[in-house]
């Protein structure tokens, strides 16, 4: 029998990998994803300063935004 770290029970693999292209409908921006985290590792006063605050027990992307130089970090 398989028994999972605590930690790792309800992983889920991320939707995107790093090098696919995404677009974000809402905020009106396309990037390319350069990285990701299991779970949001930001800290609490950021998280509390966007407009939505996604689950953050579920996989956060950074994500280099096309024709701004900036990364954004959506879930």
């Amino acid at each position: 029998m398989i028994m999972l770290r605590p930690d790792l029970s309800g992983y889920k693999p991320p939707k995107y990998a790093p090098g696919d292209l995404v677009s974000n409908v809402r905020y009106h921006y396309r990037g390319v994803v350069v990285a990701h985290d299991p779970k949001c590792k930001a800290d609490e006063n950021w998280y509390q300063s966007n407009n939505t605050q996604p689950d953050k027990d579920q996989t956060w992307y950074h994500v280099l935004v096309h024709e701004s130089g900036s990364v954004t970090y959506p879930a």
